[in-house]
């Protein structure tokens, strides 16, 4: 599972640090929404660059989307979150799926907060991703995933597991 429980972030070679503070959820602003091209513009010159070319793999493409790098909202469109250099970077599609549970289920939420912390090797490539969520209520009551974005096999199971924990959660902030 790409998940540690409120364990410490393991030691990295991370010496980046990408972070969205805490923000109320919103609506998807007008912004772009190629993030290729917006990373481009950022990172190659106005050239579309994929996140799999960012994070420099040598291993060539296999066809299989799990194994692959792309470009991540660290707060998703869906929340509020802009098509900008400061909110992407390239994590897994694993890292990005496990990412969706948690948003999909926040979504619309006005009684929570998110912030999302991107360790990063390199400048926009991603290691580890802590998305925290707290309540707006009580801001002692909070929720934290340390997602590893290098991650190939989040699974069904696995995503069920996430919204479970994320729902029962949900539930005790809002009663």
């Amino acid at each position: 599972m790409c998940y540690k429980a409120r364990t410490k972030i393991p030691k990295t070679n991370a010496r980046f640090l990408q972070k969205i503070a805490y923000t109320n959820i919103g609506t998807t602003p007008d912004t772009p929404r190629n993030t290729a091209s917006v990373m481009g513009n950022k990172l190659n010159n106005g050239k579309r660059r994929s996140a799999r070319e960012h994070a420099r793999k040598e291993v060539p493409y296999n066809g299989d989307p799990q194994n692959n790098e792309e470009w991540c909202h660290l707060l998703a469109a869906s929340l509020g979150g802009a098509t900008v250099p400061k909110n992407l970077v390239a994590a897994s599609y694993s890292a990005n799926t496990f990412m969706l549970v948690i948003e999909s289920l926040i979504r619309g939420n006005s009684n929570v907060q998110v912030e999302v912390e991107a360790h990063c090797s390199r400048q926009h490539v991603a290691e580890w991703i802590v998305y925290k969520v707290r309540s707006k209520k009580d801001r002692r009551s909070n929720i934290q995933f340390n997602i590893d974005a290098k991650c190939t096999d989040f699974t069904a199971t696995d995503g069920s597991i996430v919204g479970n924990y994320m729902g029962y959660w949900l539930s005790g902030i809002e009663e």
